[in-house]
């Protein structure tokens, strides 16, 4: 594997997929945060360059703790260590759910380690609405979970709270585990429905 990065705590060209193109902050194993490293460990050169060329126009998006996201004008593809994601990808791609995102494509193996997705784009949370999922998912860490939520619409946007409880039942109903469902982790699709974008340990 060649180390491309000479420092960890610098924004310096990525390896994969771009090498030149995009400045991508690069966080170690220390931080929480290490999807680039992870990928950086499971994709090799030739892979690196073989999805550049098949994606010319993917820009980076983020990252999360097993992998990391780029963008074309048309979807968001995803690439990962966690190849369970891959599993909840496929049942999502052969059975699509409206409380997740849109899996476009089957996901591809690319090596024992690593696979990649292709999703749909969703529109994500403002910092007024991610104050509001913060609050509701801190709601079902505790015993009384419906009183929780009862008093948090007195305070805030009762329809997204809504909305977050259909999400959740939505899941759970379907087989799909919420836990990651935090507010980083969830969005509004093109038909205003609010879904999961991560689907790392939803099964």
């Amino acid at each position: 594997m060649v180390n491309w990065l000479k420092k960890l705590n610098q924004a310096k060209p990525f390896p994969v997929p771009f090498k030149t193109r995009d400045k991508i902050p690069f966080r170690g194993k220390e931080t929480q945060d290490f999807g680039a490293w992870n990928i950086d460990q499971s994709m090799n050169e030739e892979e690196a360059n073989k999805e550049e060329m098949m994606h010319p126009d993917m820009s980076y998006l983020g990252q999360g703790n097993v992998g990391m996201a780029y963008q074309t004008p048309e979807s968001v593809i995803k690439y990962t260590s966690d190849l369970s994601e891959c599993e909840a990808a496929e049942r999502l791609y052969q059975n699509p759910i409206p409380c997740a995102v849109r899996v476009l494509s089957s996901p591809v193996i690319l090596n024992d380690h690593l696979a990649k997705l292709e999703l749909e784009k969703v529109t994500p949370l403002n910092l007024q609405q991610k104050e509001v999922i913060s609050a509701a998912y801190d709601c079902y860490d505790q015993e009384r979970t419906s009183d929780c939520l009862d008093q948090l619409d007195s305070h805030y946007d009762q329809k997204l709270i809504l909305d977050y409880r259909i999400l959740r039942e939505c899941l759970w109903s379907n087989g799909f585990d919420p836990i990651d469902a935090h507010h980083d982790n969830v969005g509004y699709n093109s038909k205003g429905e609010l879904v999961l974008l991560d689907l790392g340990g939803s099964v």
